[in-house]
């Protein structure tokens, strides 16, 4: 059976080995795999979860003055009909202020957001890496069945072409003919002198950090990043301090990203 397959089915990776072999070469020491695998965009930014924790004990503190007047108004109140309208007042204001902390207790770690981000961050840099060698030939894949090989699967603006990571599973458009979902393996041999020709394994941090940044400087992933971006990035990924950095940004950074005067823009 495996003379009629056109590739190695036993030692030639799916999409998912794949994705994980790249990952751990692009974040040695902080990729999981499975984390990076199911990683998604988070819905609010760290600091918009922040400032949405501020405005409410803001707002908790102005119901806890409110609370504390109109407790005086019940104690002064002097019939009954005052009285009741103060308990109401009271009691709609107490109602809040329980709400508002049920809402902060549920808010997500802002903390806890950077991390997702930074997982996500991961996910995105290496699916991007592994599609575009797919897309530009320079990685060799195959998939059981007669349906012919056709590199449009890789490109997401192509209607009715999908792929998905996870499943190692591509689809293709209704009016191929045959399975529309097939699974994908990819060439083993070409994949392996690839990843070690583009990503060597066993490099130190500084050696990571400048490949990785001058990958960046070819084919950005942000294309919106500025200078204060990169440093960011650089020492939350790689701990290259200030200095390090400076080098490398003078070094390698092209003369129109080094312009002074630049916008400073911030990571989501």
């Amino acid at each position: 059976m495996s003379k009629l397959l056109p590739g190695d089915l036993h030692r030639d990776y799916d999409l998912c080995q794949a994705f994980d072999l790249l990952g751990n070469r692009l974040f040695p020491g902080l990729w999981n795999g499975h984390n990076e695998l199911f990683a998604k965009p988070a819905e609010h930014s760290a600091e918009a979860i922040r400032q949405k924790a501020a405005r409410i004990e803001t707002r908790k503190t102005e119901i806890r003055q409110g609370l504390r007047q109109l407790d005086q108004l019940i104690a002064r109140a002097t019939s009954h009909e005052k009285q009741t309208v103060y308990e109401e007042d009271r009691q709609i204001l107490h109602e809040e202020f329980v709400q508002l902390e049920n809402t902060l207790e549920n808010l997500p770690s802002p903390n806890g957001l950077a991390d997702r981000s930074d997982i996500y961050e991961r996910r995105s840099q290496t699916e991007k890496r592994l599609i575009d060698a797919l897309a530009q030939h320079k990685l060799s894949w195959w998939c059981m069945g007669a349906t012919p090989r056709d590199d449009r699967i890789w490109d997401k603006t192509q209607h009715g072409f999908h792929y998905n990571i996870a499943l190692s599973c591509i689809w293709w458009p209704r009016k191929v003919s045959g399975p529309r979902r097939q699974f994908v393996r990819l060439h083993h041999t070409v994949f392996d002198e690839w990843l070690e020709r583009n990503f060597p394994q066993g490099q130190d941090k500084k050696s990571e950090a400048e490949a990785w940044f001058r990958l960046q400087m070819k084919s950005p992933d942000n294309p919106d990043w500025r200078k204060a971006d990169y440093e960011d990035h650089m020492q939350r990924h790689f701990s290259i301090g200030a200095r390090a950095f400076l080098k490398l940004w003078t070094d390698s950074a092209p003369h129109h990203m080094r312009k002074p005067g630049r916008r400073k823009s911030k990571q989501p």
